[in-house]
């Protein structure tokens, strides 16, 4: 197993750690922080060249500075000339969820039917606006439903 490099995001590292001891492989060595304007900084101080290298980076937490983190270690993967690059992400940030658990969670607004209502309607005041069914597939929804 020479040829493979554990790398772990600040989002779990006592995943990481569980998981190298379960496989019988030490994380690299790798610094994460900020930078005094908040843009994250990443330096992998092990050699990546030419290696298998996983990543490990959930999506829970402060999802959008562990997504731009993950991102910067697979740049940093790359610019170092890893043969692979593979990222185990236990939870998936920004999934969307099934059509059926949204329209449970989400309550219907009257606004969202109004302007559903009005695109569905042939207008000529603004012929630039979808109209008809194309606006309602268009829109991914029927009208009077709630929802993106």
């Amino acid at each position: 197993m020479k040829n493979i490099v554990l790398l772990t995001g600040s989002s779990h590292p006592a995943l990481a750690k569980r998981i190298g001891e379960s496989l019988g492989i030490e994380i690299a060595s790798c610094t994460l922080g900020k930078f005094s304007n908040q843009e994250t900084s990443v330096e992998i101080k092990d050699s990546v060249r030419e290696k298998h290298v996983y990543i490990i980076q959930s999506g829970c937490g402060r999802v959008n500075d562990n997504v731009i983190e993950l991102f910067i270690l697979i740049q940093a993967c790359r610019m170092g000339s890893a043969k692979r690059i593979t990222v185990v992400t236990p939870l998936f940030p920004y999934s969307r969820q099934s059509d059926k658990s949204q329209k449970k969670r989400l309550p219907q607004h009257q606004i969202g039917s109004e302007i559903m209502n009005s695109l569905s309607q042939t207008s000529e005041t603004s012929p630039s606006l979808p109209q008809g069914a194309f606006a309602q597939s268009f829109m991914g929804m029927n009208s009077g439903e709630g929802g993106y």
